[in-house]
């Protein structure tokens, strides 16, 4: 069967009118289908919004002080002084013990038979401010006793160096026996030190 194409002015506005409508369905789909994905997009519900941490105000890391160490050494009680570079002490096991200095040589006071020296008397006055009635820490050398029967010993009160102490205020010279010489060359710089700038025995004593 054979398509006729209506030739009147009646078919051809029929036609037409078919034509717009089914255009105007397509748009009408369409439209519909824009609106369900904007109603589907609006129903779904927004991911809470999280809290966003707020700015640390952070110190800079303080510096950290150093720690003073106390000297490692056997504790013991000076019950005495007996002069600027020797105390008597009680040791951990009770035992009383004379104790000579390593590496310094104060001027006499209570040697038999000598005059007191120039500046002893001050140098043994210090010693007795500086560790009589104390706790103190003695640390040894390679030889641990003198011909007297002594102990050989740096003694260390505190954080002080007792030792170095009597150099630095110019109450002592600077003495090396051999094999004690841990600190023969710090007690000798120590001593220069001293000198030069006439303290103690070094600015009154000829």
């Amino acid at each position: 069967m054979r398509f006729r194409i209506p030739s009147t002015k009646k078919g051809l506005t029929a036609v037409g009118m078919g034509i717009l409508l089914l255009i105007g369905l397509i748009m009408g789909g369409e439209e519909e289908s824009t609106r369900d994905q904007s109603k589907r997009v609006a129903e779904k519900p927004a991911k809470p919004k999280t809290a966003e941490p707020e700015p640390r105000n952070e110190r800079p890391p303080e510096k950290k002080r150093p720690v003073r160490r106390q000297p490692t050494g056997t504790p013991v009680y000076v019950s005495r002084v007996v002069d600027g570079d020797t105390i008597e002490v009680t040791m951990p096991n009770g035992r009383t013990e004379d104790v000579r200095y390593i590496g310094v040589d104060t001027p006499e006071t209570v040697a038999p038979g000598e005059p007191v020296g120039c500046f002893g008397p001050k140098a043994s006055a210090f010693n007795e401010v500086l560790v009589e009635g104390r706790r103190a820490r003695l640390r040894f050398d390679q030889e641990r006793r003198d011909y007297y029967g002594r102990l050989l010993a740096y003694v260390y009160v505190g954080g002080r160096f007792v030792n170095a102490e009597l150099l630095k205020r110019g109450l002592a010279r600077a003495i090396y026996y051999s094999p004690n010489g841990a600190f023969r060359y710090r007690f000798e710089e120590i001593a220069r030190r001293a000198g030069r700038s006439g303290r103690g025995l070094w600015g009154a004593c000829r």
